[in-house]
């Protein structure tokens, strides 16, 4: 019986733990998000799901097939915000053109800003490691 108390004590400490871990965790990458980069990239997260982005285009390998991985695209594009601009309201032969507002347009380039910031998303640029991992 007193195993059985341990064991339960032991799992809720844990629940309680990773509640409150992630609740941490949440809170402080919103702060970072905002704190790097100028502009509103919360709202262009908020613009890029109601457009439904994801459906053709991928953050990280994440997403749909139809058009390229955008986790990089301002760096693609040495940050040139008028570039990426023209491809959202122009569209091309497999992508529709977008009429949006301007604040959703430069709320959703700030997020695209923010996500070239993130981190390397093309696989073929990590490093393996002899372990199999990557770096």
């Amino acid at each position: 019986m007193a195993l059985r108390r341990s064991v339960i004590s032991v799992f809720v400490m844990l629940c309680v733990s990773f509640v409150v871990y992630s609740i941490i965790l949440h809170k402080r990458k919103e702060a970072k998000m905002s704190e790097q980069v100028k502009g509103d990239p919360l709202h262009g997260k908020t613009v890029w799901q109601n457009y439904n982005c994801q459906a053709c285009h991928q953050l990280y390998g994440l997403g749909g097939y139809l058009g390229p991985d955008l986790t990089n695209v301002m760096s693609k594009y040495y940050n040139n915000r008028a570039i990426v601009k023209s491809f959202i309201v122009s569209g091309n032969a497999s992508m529709p053109s977008y009429k949006m507002s301007e604040k959703d347009l430069e709320a959703l380039i700030d997020f695209l800003g923010y996500m070239t910031t993130t981190g390397e998303a093309s696989p073929k640029k990590f490093k393996r490691l002899p372990s199999g991992m990557i770096e």
